[in-house]
């Protein structure tokens, strides 16, 4: 093997070739179909670049073609590299117009950040720069003198530097692949809809892999694909089948089947169309399909699968946001929208001549009780369902357990119809069935906030058909000044409790067979201005706005100090009830809240009688149970307030950790002469008797009625006949006088 001679002076090059012995097999030759080598040689020399063509220009190194581009001095060299962005190797002359013009230039590159480009310096000279020094200061990747330079060893130094550069390039597709994975789905996970997520995957997908052409991205909950998939997502021309079933696009669409074929076999290929299948959890399935028919390298492929693994957490993540939005904005058991929903949509609707209708179904607790809840929500649904589907009506909202809410058209069909449900006839699973309604109505004005104008609409409602209003009310200035009143009377409630003007008086509880009493039910009072403030007022707005907790905590306290003072005077064998909100008997605190303040008011809690209503067990019946129970277990006695007069279901009380049915009022007030009264109480003594219950009588004021209700076989009662509500003084004397 002889030297490639390349001997060149400053001013007059003299060139001898004489080939390399490079094996019987030869080179293998260039193929046009595949990407070439870019070479870019630099040199002032033309006898030179003669010698590189003859030797280089029929060569394929690590399976690519060369394609030489040639450069006469470091000017047009920088022209060439700012015209081919993807030279691979440089072949650099060190002295061209001045005896550093290749120093210069290679300098040059590196600040222009072309850091992958190889550089290999040649020169005939090497005097003007020592190999150690080039090295070190001109970022070069290999030195040779041309009198050294064989036909091999320029095939071997233009290999290594190639495949240095494929590996530097392999890196840096690599990081550029995974940077924009990162950045891709960092900007596609801020999307929440699965629309515009499903649109950026496919955009990602055609950007990673540098796929032009119509694409699209298909959902299932069919893994075994027996449904039709919905297209979810597309481009070019398949956009416009977004939101249709595949099965609609044309039998003739090569993807239309690729991407059946995936749905069903749960299969990826990046050979043909792109095909990618992601599963999320539970059973959903996306396929993102492709028109690409050229295959994917192995970078390609493996960067795909990256993403693939984050877009399965996107599509996952999307589908959480939608069912919480779902959540949020929707009432499942009536599927209709909710009262967040219907905010919303009033922020998007504007102000205008519309208003706001809120539709009470005051028969809904009637049916509650008469047929269960599917029956109750059954016909809030087909009231719903009337009202949307009258001309000119838009979305009708769930806006609370028997609340219907509107946004109204004026002069429309749906306007006509809500002063008609009352004699409109729904069929409900196949029963006729009529419904009252109390409606309340607020103009679409409000200044931002549409809560305004619902609480506005509410305050309406709660008015209707009350003390002679019509069943339609429409917010005024009246109201207004109603509202005003209740807010001050909330303000004037909660500096009452804060400044303990608000007391507790104690019923006696009578045994009416001995005489004896039994226990106290403790009970809120208050006066404001030196006024009585009637409890029915204060009592149900101190639940409407929080405060009930407290009166309860102040009655707990109160009874704990009054049965210590009773004690201490040698009374003992009393027990003191007190009521207990239902708001306050669902919440999930409620346990080691009265845990708590037994314990500091220092009252055994089988002292403790715990009042609850029966609408308490309509709100929220599983808390409601579990709560009870845990108080129970605690030893505290359980008592179901104004029996019969509520919501619950029989079968509630069975489930109950009852002690006491107490017996309205309203049945006690016509015992004497009312036989549909007598037998209500009769049958609620043989049902508290079977279930080991203790009975008690309310609101007994004479004798007769005493008499009956002790016909019947009642034996507890409290009442005007025998003893008022007092405060603990009076009821200390009432004790002494009984006793003597």
């Amino acid at each position: 093997m002889q030297p490639l001679n390349m001997q060149r002076e400053a001013r007059n090059d003299s060139i001898a070739i004489v080939e390399d012995d490079i094996g019987a097999g030869g080179l293998p030759t260039a193929r046009a179909d595949r990407a070439r080598w870019k070479i870019l040689v630099v040199d002032d020399d033309a006898e030179v670049h003669a010698v590189t063509r003859f030797v280089l220009g029929n060569s394929e190194m690590l399976g690519r073609p060369l394609d030489l581009i040639e450069a006469r001095s470091s000017e047009e060299a920088q022209a060439e590299l700012l015209r081919h962005s993807d030279i691979a190797v440089i072949l650099l002359d060190v002295v061209m117009e001045e005896h550093d013009s290749g120093l210069k230039f290679a300098r040059w590159v590196r600040e222009a950040g072309l850091d992958g480009v190889r550089i290999i310096l040649r020169t005939g000279q090497p005097g003007y720069a020592p190999e150690l020094d080039v090295i070190r200061d001109y970022d070069i990747n290999d030195y040779r003198a041309k009198s050294e330079l064989t036909q091999t060893r320029l095939i071997t130094s233009m290999t290594a530097a190639l495949r240095s550069y494929q590996q530097i390039e392999t890196i840096e597709r690599s990081r550029r692949g995974l940077e924009m994975i990162i950045s891709s789905c960092s900007q596609l996970f801020q999307k929440r809809e699965l629309a515009s997520f499903s649109h950026g995957v496919l955009l990602q997908i055609a950007s990673l892999c540098g796929i032009e052409g119509d694409g699209m991205i298909c959902s299932s909950v069919d893994p075994a694909a027996t449904l039709d998939p919905r297209v979810v997502s597309g481009v070019g021309v398949l956009a416009e089948y977004i939101g249709r079933n595949l099965s609609q696009l044309p039998d003739s669409n090569e993807l239309k089947a690729a991407t059946l074929d995936a749905m069903r076999r749960n299969v990826s290929s990046t050979d043909g169309p792109l095909v990618l299948s992601v599963d999320t959890p539970p059973d959903r399935r996306f396929v993102a399909s492709l028109d690409h028919h050229q295959p994917l390298d192995m970078m390609d492929s493996a960067l795909l699968r990256v993403f693939a693994a984050n877009i399965a957490v996107g599509f996952e993540n999307v589908g959480l946001i939608e069912r919480l939005d779902r959540l949020a904005y929707w009432d499942e058991p009536a599927d209709l929208p909710n009262r967040h929903r219907l905010l919303k949509d009033m922020v998007e609707h504007g102000s205008g001549a519309e208003y706001v209708a809120l539709v009470r179904v005051v028969s809904y607790s009637d049916t509650l009780v008469a047929f269960g809840q599917a029956m109750a929500t059954g016909l809030l649904c087909e009231i719903a369902a009337a009202l949307k589907n009258a001309r000119g009506g838009g979305d009708v909202y769930r806006y609370a357990e028997d609340v219907l809410g509107l946004v109204v058209t004026p002069g429309t069909q749906q306007e006509a119809l809500l002063s008609q449900l009352e004699q409109r006839q729904f069929s409900v699973v196949g029963q006729a069935m009529r419904a009252r309604f109390a409606t309340g109505c607020a103009p679409l004005t409000y200044q931002g906030d549409a809560a305004v104008t619902c609480d506005q609409a509410y305050a309406a409602m709660s008015l209707a058909g009350v003390d002679g209003r019509e069943d339609i009310v429409r917010f005024d200035a009246a109201i207004v000044r109603g509202v005003r009143d209740r807010i001050e009377l909330i303000a004037a409630l909660r500096s009452a409790l804060e400044d303990g003007a608000v007391d507790i008086v104690f019923q006696p509880l009578i045994d009416m067979t001995t005489g004896a009493c039994k226990g106290f039910e403790a009970l809120a009072r208050w006066s404001r201005s030196g006024k009585p403030v009637s409890p029915g007022e204060f009592i149900p707005l101190a639940e409407q706005v929080g405060l009930s907790l407290e009166i309860f905590a102040l009655g707990v306290r109160r009874s704990a100090q009054w049965l210590k003072k009773l004690q201490s005077a040698g009374r003992d064998g009393h027990y003191v009830s007190v009521n207990l909100a239902a708001c306050d008997l669902e919440r999930e605190d409620l346990v080691p809240y009265v845990v708590n303040l037994l314990a500091r008011s220092e009252l055994p809690p089988v002292l403790m009688q715990i009042e609850i209503t029966e609408q308490s067990l309509i709100r929220d019946f599983t808390v409601s149970e579990r709560n009870l129970r845990a108080l129970k277990n605690l030893g505290c006695r359980i008592a179901l307030d104004d029996f019969g007069t509520g919501y619950s279901s029989l079968s509630y009380i069975g489930r109950l950790p009852l002690d006491v049915l107490k017996i309205d009022r309203q049945f006690v007030n016509d015992i004497v002469d009312s036989q549909s009264s007598q037998a209500i109480v009769s049958l609620t003594l043989a049902l508290a008797q079977r279930l080991g219950l203790e009975v008690l009588a309310e609101g007994v004021e004479t004798v007769e009625q005493q008499q009956a209700l002790e016909k019947i076989g009642l034996k507890h009662a409290q009442g005007y006949l025998f003893a008022r509500p007092m405060p603990p003084a009076q009821l200390e004397s009432w004790l002494v006088q009984r006793a003597t």
